[in-house]
């Protein structure tokens, strides 16, 4: 559904990089440092806006923050991987909202040096929302692996973390400049 506007939203979309494997170098052993890929969140794609039937809205979710580090692979098959931790937060609007988020979906994009997309996943997570103070926060840890024939160049990708929105909160992020 969101296929045709993921890859103009990539080419064209300011990545909030993170320090976190973003140009970090990892000693494979005393003459060889290798740079991990570039991380980042895209730009319009980190909050969403969930409404009930009529529109109004009932809950907001963020992709609030992700920590991660990588490992290179070079005995047998040469890969990097890429481990992250994602924190997700939300909020809802009013005591009559649900309890907890289900369904909350998000995705992983790995990018080649020329900016192609060479994998997507989207993934899903429930937000558990604590009545007392109306919020919610849950950690996803995931895993990428990208296979490559010479780690030499693994800083030249890039792996790309965002909620995966509908065309209605797609819109509602742009009419209503919602964004880091």
């Amino acid at each position: 559904m969101m296929k045709k506007y993921v890859l103009p939203m990539l080419c064209s979309a300011v990545l909030l990089v993170s320090a976190c494997t973003a140009g970090k170098t990892v000693n494979v052993d005393e003459t060889v440092q290798l740079r991990c890929p570039e991380t980042g969140l895209m730009h319009g794609t980190e909050k969403a806006v969930e409404t009930n039937k009529d529109g109004a809205p009932i809950a907001h979710v963020s992709l609030h923050d992700f920590t991660g580090s990588c490992k290179f692979a070079k005995d047998g098959a040469k890969a990097i991987l890429v481990n992250a931790d994602l924190t997700f937060f939300a909020e809802h609007e009013n005591a009559a909202a649900i309890n907890f988020l289900k369904d909350v979906k998000y995705f992983v994009t790995i990018l080649s040096p020329e900016e192609k997309i060479l994998a997507k996943s989207v993934f899903t997570t429930n937000i558990e929302l604590d009545e007392t103070v109306g919020s919610g926060l849950v950690v996803e840890s995931i895993e990428q692996h990208i296979p490559m024939a010479n780690l030499n160049h693994a800083g030249a990708y890039k792996i790309i973390y965002g909620l995966q929105l509908s065309k209605e909160q797609l819109a509602y992020n742009r009419k209503n400049g919602i964004s880091r």
